[in-house]
């Protein structure tokens, strides 16, 4: 990696390339790769910001995920938690499991605590937030998943809250909300012959679940899982927390869809315990991203997909 390194640099230096391109050669640096450059840093940072394309924004996030940052460099990431979208916040944890010192554990948590779609972020991946937690970041992190947790009566008061407060829904705005970099549905389902694969086909949706159960689905989509998307939750011995979607399953190894541009791919020697998963990769939190205009729009985009 080291040897190469130069010429990936030189990728992502370059103007004239798509950011997309430069991100994904930086990333291909792995945990190997020295830390970035000043520069190349500021342009990864920046890619992390909504303002992106989604698929840019997640590169972003493998580039800091897998590779060594200064000290320096970290703190200007922490200092970014607070304005992140929900899935580049749900996916940006990784980046801080070697965060020793107490005072940036806390400047983490804190920065989490700030994030009004903290939700998307699986009580899992709190709690394996740093390799060695202190007593406090412990505590904290038990208050942020105390925040985000909610019962089934406590979700349908929220949904009976919002339902009445949602005005008048437009298809073809909902198309646009759909498709935005905003919302990134678009990122995971697809629509006809548009959008992911990594979860459930959409083309059809109206037709099976009703505006409420849109809602749900969009507000707390851990609530039920279609049938073969629902998640899985690995252990591994080094404690690890894995949790996906299964995309293979063979007698060495299982592969996990963990979000839209990343799958994990686990040794069956290094699993401890697998189990149901109860939290869906689609992250929570849509709805701090949304007016309430946008967010009747796209639920009526999909009760009209038929």
């Amino acid at each position: 990696v080291r040897q190469l390194w130069p010429r990936l640099v030189a990728i992502a230096s370059s103007d004239d390339l798509p950011e997309l391109t430069r991100l994904q050669a930086l990333a291909l640096g792995g945990e190997e790769r020295p830390v970035l450059p000043e520069a190349i840093f500021v342009f990864v940072l920046d890619a992390l910001q909504g303002d992106h394309e989604v698929a840019e924004q997640l590169a972003a996030v493998s580039v800091l995920r897998s590779g060594v940052v200064s000290l320096s460099q970290r703190r200007r990431l922490v200092a970014t938690l607070p304005s992140l979208s929900p899935i580049t916040l749900q996916q940006i944890a990784g980046a801080f499991v070697r965060t020793r010192s107490p005072s940036e554990q806390r400047a983490v948590l804190e920065g989490l605590r700030q994030n009004p779609s903290l939700a998307a972020v699986p009580p899992s991946t709190l709690k394996s937030l740093f390799t060695n937690p202190t007593a406090d970041s412990l505590k904290t992190i038990d208050e942020l998943i105390g925040m985000i947790s909610t019962d089934p009566q406590e979700q349908r008061a929220k949904l009976d809250a919002l339902a009445t407060k949602l005005p008048p829904g437009d298809q073809r705005r909902g198309y646009a909300v759909f498709f935005s970099k905003q919302a990134a549905c678009s990122t995971c389902h697809s629509i006809g012959y548009l959008g992911g694969d990594i979860g459930p086909d959409l083309t059809h949706v109206g037709k099976i679940r009703t505006e409420r159960d849109l809602l749900e689905s969009i507000i707390f989509p851990s609530s039920s899982f279609v049938r073969s998307f629902e998640p899985l939750t690995v252990l591994t011995d080094d404690g690890r927390i894995v949790n996906g979607v299964v995309r293979n399953d063979s007698t060495s190894a299982i592969t996990l869809a963990v979000a839209a541009d990343r799958i994990e791919r686990v040794s069956k020697e290094e699993i401890e315990a697998m189990k149901p998963g109860t939290v869906s990769i689609m992250p929570a939190g849509l709805e701090t991203q949304l007016t309430l205009q946008q967010l009747a729009d796209l639920v009526t985009f999909l009760k009209n997909a038929r």
